[in-house]
């Protein structure tokens, strides 16, 4: 039986020794994001005011997308669609990218934003900031990912670069992907979805863990895939 397993909010730093598969359980926030029409995952395309495709829309694809009072907005970023540097979404879109899609770096998603990323590229330095949902079950992301204070990031696949690190007051629910080196998570709320943990070559049955400096972490994820983290001082 999976059991999730809640990451303390101190300082902790991990060096993946082996490949870390980690993922997610939804979560949303009190307040949804207003494009979330029917809930987590992509919503039907006749819910929004306006709707955006890449590949086929690219001549009407402003930055930034939503924003707009009482207007929804969905882009949609599939198989030969492309997204340059700094996009930023605002208040009232949703972004969905899947297999062979590519956002440039800087990805911002702002409050009242829902993104859902099933596959494709994602470039260095995505941001998700406070009162914005983020689903992601794939995808290969550059290096830096951010979720921010008041953010809510769940990830069930994915591979992601070097320095992840989870905001103080950010909500990240992991139970497969794989992460690089350098996972921080300082104040924030970070839970591991699986089981057969291990602190130090020990059994570990605690509800929260702190991976202090030296300490080794192991485990299995929900989907079964193990990881370790090795506790060290940040290096960035």
């Amino acid at each position: 039986m999976n059991q999730t397993l809640r990451l303390s909010s101190v300082s902790l730093v991990s060096q993946v020794i082996c490949v870390c598969v980690f993922g997610c359980v939804w979560a949303l926030l009190s307040s949804p994001a207003l494009a979330q029409v029917n809930g987590p995952g992509p919503s039907p395309s006749s819910s929004f005011d306006t709707v955006l495709n890449l590949p086929g829309d690219d001549d009407r694809v402003t930055n930034p997308i939503g924003g707009i009072s009482g207007q929804t907005t969905q882009l949609n970023v599939t198989d030969g669609g492309s997204v340059g540097f700094f996009l930023k979404a605002l208040s009232g879109s949703e972004v969905n990218v899947s297999s062979g899609g590519v956002v440039g770096a800087r990805f911002e998603a702002f409050s009242g934003v829902e993104v859902n990323i099933s596959g494709g590229i994602i470039g260095d330095s995505f941001r998700a900031f406070s009162g914005s949902t983020v689903d992601i079950g794939g995808g290969i992301f550059g290096n830096g990912f951010s979720p921010e204070s008041g953010s809510v990031v769940s990830i069930s696949g994915g591979d992601f670069g070097d320095g992840f690190v989870a905001r103080s007051g950010s909500e990240v629910i992991i139970s497969g992907g794989s992460f690089g080196n350098s996972f921080r998570a300082t104040g924030s709320d970070v839970s591991l979805v699986g089981g057969e943990f291990r602190l130090n070559g020990a059994d570990f049955t605690g509800t929260a863990v702190t991976v202090a400096d030296g300490d080794v972490f192991i485990g299995a994820l929900a989907d079964g895939s193990s990881f370790i983290f090795n506790g060290a001082e940040p290096n960035f």
